[in-house]
């Protein structure tokens, strides 16, 4: 059998190595979504945050809901359909997605 990949457009964005960025990513995401900006209730864990590798420099660590995933300078953080976000490899991103807007 042959297959071929439903198109789906995404949320995302390109992690560049600052926190700031995510944050501001982050908050375009959620105003398009949701016409508001990025917000974390009290008492709930985010569901990206950001740590310093001792060898790579920054990393994201994200919460998939199915376990935690790490994200590189480089790599795309891509929200799902259902609602959590997951890390993608450039060269990955760049042969299965295009940009819409």
């Amino acid at each position: 059998m042959k297959f071929r990949k439903k198109p789906l457009e995404a949320y995302g964005f390109q992690f560049n190595g600052t926190w700031p960025e995510v944050m501001n990513e982050l908050d375009k995401i959620s105003e398009d979504i949701t016409g508001t900006g990025f917000r974390i209730e009290s008492g709930h864990r985010p569901p990206i945050t950001m740590n310093r590798d001792v060898d790579d420099g920054p990393v994201l660590q994200i919460d998939t809901g199915h376990g935690i995933a790490i994200a590189w300078p480089g790599d795309y953080v891509v929200l799902d359909g259902d609602g959590f976000f997951y890390p993608v490899r450039q060269n990955i991103f760049e042969a299965t997605y295009e940009v819409t807007s």
